[in-house]
């Protein structure tokens, strides 16, 4: 069984009001080594995937993986789950000054079509609220797990938007959303908010730890759609600490000739530096190399 099928139970998601931040992170990470002992292929499967990638594979090194990759079913709960009084001061110990927070505040101001851009690294389901609660207006381009799950995420936002003083959230599902469409409500002067490393029909190829994968999830025929000169591109990283996390944002030039590449050069130094925050670990090598 994948982890995504064995963490989406409403007994899992509920453990996330009922514990403090800590208590629920371990105890997510705790389920997720209980899941690599009954599903004991996924172990062989995340060692050969971080030795693929020249990684360290012993059995801790694993163990630290699932663990982390626990955390992110947390983190993805967490973003939604809590009443709403939990989460300013939550916020606002991750949110450092930046001034590209303050950039990406004056674009809304200013209607300047934005796409802010992140992986699957840490804890990043938190950016959405993180940005959220700094007032920005965000499309979200997102894969439900299944329309149940999609209910009880709208209602649990709503819920928290109409409690706090929070920007607005948008969903566009990325498998029913013609490209043009999206192309449309940036002209618009919309931010979006989607990822970088889904493999997608409109991907392409990319260097990353040595490796050939698929990447940019076509994020270049959109931006090619608005005009290069008439939007900005952001990467996000939500950097997992021991009790806090760290939002780093980048600026990409979109005048580079391989700005796709240039945001994975960037990936690749804090899967490098902090392997275990990798998600994709647990998924199929064969997924994501070409």
């Amino acid at each position: 069984m994948k982890l995504s099928k064995f963490f989406h139970k409403p007994q899992y998601i509920e453990k996330v009001s009922e514990l403090d931040f800590k208590e629920g992170k371990n105890y997510f990470g705790d389920l997720a080594l209980q899941w690599l002992n009954e599903y004991k292929d996924y172990y062989t499967l995340i060692k050969n995937n971080l030795k693929f990638f020249n990684l360290p594979d012993n059995k801790q090194a694993v163990e630290k993986a699932v663990r982390n990759i626990g955390y992110h079913y947390y983190e993805k709960f967490l973003a939604f789950q809590k009443e709403p009084e939990f989460y300013p001061d939550f916020f606002e110990r991750i949110i450092k000054p930046d001034d590209l927070l303050v950039e990406l505040e004056n674009n809304q101001e200013e209607y300047q079509p934005a796409v802010i851009l992140c992986t699957h690294f840490g804890g990043m389901p938190l950016i959405v609220g993180v940005l959220n609660y700094c007032h920005l207006d965000l499309s979200i381009v997102i894969k439900f797990p299944s329309e149940e799950f999609r209910k009880m995420q709208e209602d649990k936002i709503k819920h928290i938007q109409r409690t706090l003083d929070y920007g607005r959230i948008r969903f566009f599902e990325a498998d029913k959303q013609p490209m043009n469409k999206i192309g449309s409500r940036l002209k618009a002067g919309e931010t979006f908010f989607t990822v970088l490393d889904e493999h997608t029909p409109m991907s392409k190829n990319v260097t990353f730890l040595g490796k050939t994968i698929s990447g940019g999830a076509g994020v270049d025929q959109i931006i090619n759609f608005v005009g290069r000169d008439k939007i900005k591109l952001y990467f996000s990283i939500m950097e997992r600490l021991e009790d806090n996390y760290k939002l780093n944002l980048h600026k990409i030039d979109l005048n580079s000739s391989n700005y796709i590449q240039d945001m994975f050069n960037i990936y690749e130094k804090y899967v490098a530096a902090g392997f275990e925050q990798w998600f994709f670990l647990q998924e199929v090598q064969e997924n994501l190399v070409q």
